[in-house]
């Protein structure tokens, strides 16, 4: 399951795990939306290319035994995914994502925004297929009658760990269930190799690596 990054609930830990368990669903529906495993490379590739610096994996097969960088990208990025998946889909420990993988959470985040503003640009009758009022409903109702919520309150949270497509940290927000900064930016601008040079030169536990 994902941990999350708040404090907020720290006092409360039934309603943290029912809470990151709703979350964690979430999480693995929206990474299997956006990097859909059993594409092709080519189809794989094309979707979330955009969301990558030119060249991101340039000088990156070499440090894995194959010949192409993009190809190796690929097969680095499936990986990472599934694994993230299982962290997700297991219930009896709480994961922290590393920064890569922080940063393709966040860039299958951007590509369901992305798909909703899509969506209601050309008339889509189901503009959002990231609400599901029927679950927003029987977990708004969980929280009201197990751990007291008030009608509001509930909603915020279900709000929270049901909107994958609003999960990303944005700047007028305090606190953020799911990244403590956007880091994952920073040290991946300018491709992987730098990135990962980036990251050696900071202590492990600094970079959440």
């Amino acid at each position: 399951m994902f941990r999350f990054v708040s404090t907020d609930f720290d006092n409360h830990p039934e309603e943290v795990l029912y809470l990151e368990k709703i979350a964690s669903q979430t999480i693995v529906e929206g990474l299997r939306a956006c990097y859909q495993l059993k594409a092709d490379d080519n189809c794989f590739w094309m979707m979330i290319e955009p969301y990558f610096p030119e060249n991101f994996f340039s000088g990156f097969a070499q440090y894995v035994g194959m010949k192409d960088d993009t190809a190796a990208g690929i097969t680095f990025i499936r990986e990472k995914v599934r694994r993230m998946i299982e962290k997700m889909e297991d219930e009896e420990k709480v994961y922290t994502f590393d920064v890569f993988e922080e940063l393709l959470f966040a860039i299958s985040i951007m590509s369901a925004k992305d798909e909703v503003d899509f969506r209601r640009e050309v008339g889509y009758k189901k503009k959002n297929p990231y609400i599901n009022r029927k679950q927003a409903m029987a977990v708004v109702n969980e929280l009201m009658a197990r751990f007291g919520y008030s009608d509001r309150e509930a909603k915020q949270a279900a709000n929270e760990v049901l909107r994958f497509d609003k999960m990303l940290l944005s700047d007028d927000e305090d606190d953020n269930l799911f990244f403590w900064d956007d880091d994952y930016a920073f040290f991946f601008e300018k491709g992987f190799i730098e990135g990962i040079n980036r990251l050696k030169s900071l202590p492990a536990a600094a970079a959440n690596a």
